[in-house]
């Protein structure tokens, strides 16, 4: 609801995804860097639903609603059709990948790990 009333083209609507990407898509144009479009969409969305977005909670609220694993699954199955293409390098690759998708997970994880750390100690969470 916004204002005691329904809010046209809500968060859930196609509508309201299409501002956000065409809005991506200006910014791109008008910001001179390099930046792939769909990292300017990302940043519009997590600008709108923070909590210093005024309407942030409608936006919130219509959100928690969608079913992300629903999405999620067509994507991998996506993702793996599109990996058969590239199995004749991936076989090249041979053992080094899997020691560097060990090394990458780990880093990654801890790195992950480490700032959520210090998000929490900075907004005095989980002492």
């Amino acid at each position: 609801m916004f204002r005691g009333r329904p809010r046209p083209g809500g968060c859930s609507s196609p509508q309201r995804s299409a501002k956000f990407t065409i809005l991506g898509f200006i910014i791109d144009k008008i910001i001179p860097l390099k930046i792939p479009i769909v990292i300017w969409v990302s940043l519009l969305a997590l600008f709108v639903s923070s909590p210093i977005c005024p309407g942030n909670d409608f936006i919130v609220e219509q959100t928690e609603k969608i079913n992300f694993m629903a999405i999620a699954t067509p994507i991998l199955a996506y993702a793996g059709l599109s990996f058969r293409k590239d199995l004749k390098e991936f076989r090249k690759l041979s053992w080094r990948i899997v020691v560097i998708s060990i090394v990458v997970y780990t880093g990654t994880f801890v790195l992950s790990t480490l700032i959520a750390e210090f998000g929490f100690r900075l907004t005095g969470k989980f002492h």
